[in-house]
């Protein structure tokens, strides 16, 4: 009876393995957005992901007792033990804002950019909120010119005026991001002429701003056609 491993096993494994690269570069993007890191870190952590380290994380050491929490014996005294105030004792399930508020479907996506109708608020919700590979997933099955040129009507502010950083690696992480979803080429042929501009400026803003690498930038603009 051979030893060799069967061609589909090797398949399914290599599936598997790719999974979880994908997986690994994908949680990289949401700690660095989440983090509000700058545009090389971003790449950085991005592009070692899916490596393993060269030794296993050493154990957790439970954490040891005050001294208030001993008698003059040495043995525990339960009496002095002291507890937090259930005000300041950290929930076991806690997760960043951005976890918790960021949309997973179309649905949500547009009601809460619904919601965010002030001036402002609506950039500051996409990048605080809404991890740029989560548009990805979101519109996995369709990705529309409304969504291209909301998003880049409302960056246009927060990258022309605000300057801020971390908006500027949003948007390019977002406009990579967008590429990835359904239909991208359609959505981009039925983008009129004023988004089209808009598009434009955004990505004007993007390389001379000097936050993110300006050759990323013209690589993701090539894609937009701007």
């Amino acid at each position: 009876m051979s030893s060799a491993i069967p061609k589909t096993s090797r398949e399914l494994q290599s599936a598997i393995d790719d999974d979880k690269r994908k997986q690994a570069i994908n949680d990289a993007k949401f700690r660095a957005v989440a983090q509000h890191e700058d545009y090389d870190t971003f790449k950085n952590m991005v592009s070692v992901a899916h490596l393993k380290p060269l030794q296993a994380p050493k154990s957790k050491r439970e954490p040891e007792a005050p001294a208030f929490a001993f008698d003059a014996s040495g043995a525990r005294d339960n009496v002095h033990e002291m507890e937090l105030p259930s005000s300041r004792v950290l929930p076991t399930n806690a997760t960043t804002s951005a976890a918790v508020r960021a949309p997973a479907t179309e649905a949500e996506y547009h009601r809460q950019w619904a919601a965010h109708a002030e001036p402002g608020a609506r950039a500051r919700w996409l990048v605080e909120d809404v991890p740029p590979v989560a548009l990805t997933k979101v519109f996995a099955r369709e990705l529309t010119a409304d969504v291209i040129s909301g998003i880049a009507e409302e960056m246009q502010g927060a990258l022309t005026r605000d300057g801020a950083a971390e908006s500027h690696v949003w948007a390019l992480a977002a406009f990579e991001a967008l590429m990835g979803a359904g239909r991208f080429a359609l959505a981009l042929r039925k983008l009129d002429a004023s988004a089209k501009a808009t598009l434009k400026a955004n990505f004007d803003a993007l390389a001379s701003a000097g936050h993110v690498d300006a050759n990323d930038v013209e690589v993701v603009r090539k894609k937009f056609k701007v």
